[in-house]
């Protein structure tokens, strides 16, 4: 009985599972309090010694992603947006 009672659980919590959220994409990319996404500029890590001051201070600023909503809503299921 007690096994029964288990088994008829574990079906029951596959269906009340919620979406996992994609890390690799979450730890790159912030949402702001508006709901916009930014993400780290690019070109950032090396070979950066002969570009001029201004350049390298550019890339120290976050850029705007624009991500498809379809793409969003699964990798990032709980961010609100």
């Amino acid at each position: 009985m007690l096994r029964l009672l288990q088994t008829n659980q574990r079906k029951n919590n596959l269906y009340t599972m919620s979406q996992k959220t994609n890390k690799s994409i979450a730890k790159r990319i912030k949402v702001t309090k508006n709901g916009k996404l930014k993400a780290r500029a690019k070109g950032r890590c090396h070979y950066n010694a002969k570009e001029s001051n201004s350049t390298k201070m550019a890339k120290k600023t976050m850029d705007d992603v624009k991500i498809k909503p379809k793409i969003l809503s699964r990798e990032l299921p709980h961010a609100k947006l």
